[in-house]
């Protein structure tokens, strides 16, 4: 497993859709449980397929608790209102900035099995969900601050891309193992 960060052009690439016809169950599966061991073993609130090298719209939130898996997000509603909170991204180690998204959101998207859901979400989880959304899609949440309040944090955003390498050999030195530490706790339950 790889996992992309700042620099890596395919956190720039649209990801497609699962097809249930087409890509296996097991495969499906596979996806989700990486992304759930990484997001589990980073320490992060959410994860797209993207970060971890595969073009699929999938991604994981980790919040309240509660591990939730959506296959094929979309947007049915996004609230007028908006809240300009501070965003990071595990992609962009040491680089957060306020961003303004919408408060509630209603989103489509599916399941392992293909069922249908539709489910609103406010505050928090809606802008975990928006932020690994726009993973979805080529978007970083740098790429939704103004050119003024993205000048200010250049610098970070320039050395975050410098230690790219610094960051790959760091995510395969510690993060791999704390992955398959969780991954046997969890293979012994």
């Amino acid at each position: 497993m790889e996992f992309c960060f700042i620099g890596d052009p395919k956190l720039k690439q649209q990801s497609e859709e699962i097809s249930f016809e087409n890509d296996s169950k097991d495969e499906i599966q596979e996806i989700i449980d990486n992304l759930k061991f990484t997001v589990v073993a980073t320490r992060g609130v959410g994860l797209s397929a993207v970060q971890i090298g595969i073009l699929k719209r999938i991604f994981v939130t980790n919040y309240g608790g509660e591990i939730k898996v959506f296959i094929n997000p979309e947007f049915m509603y996004k609230s007028e209102e908006g809240i300009h909170d501070d965003e990071g991204c595990l992609s962009i180690p040491g680089v957060s900035a306020k961003v303004t998204r919408p408060s509630v959101v209603t989103i489509k998207f599916y399941d392992i099995d293909g069922n249908e859901h539709i489910e609103t979400f406010e505050e928090i989880m809606a802008r975990i969900i928006q932020h690994e959304s726009d993973h979805l899609d080529g978007i970083l949440f740098i790429d939704r601050l103004s050119p003024a309040r993205k000048s200010v944090i250049r610098k970070k955003i320039d050395l975050a891309r410098k230690n790219r390498q610094k960051h790959i050999e760091y995510f395969n030195t510690v993060i791999i193992p704390k992955i398959e530490f969780v991954k046997s706790k969890e293979s012994k339950s």
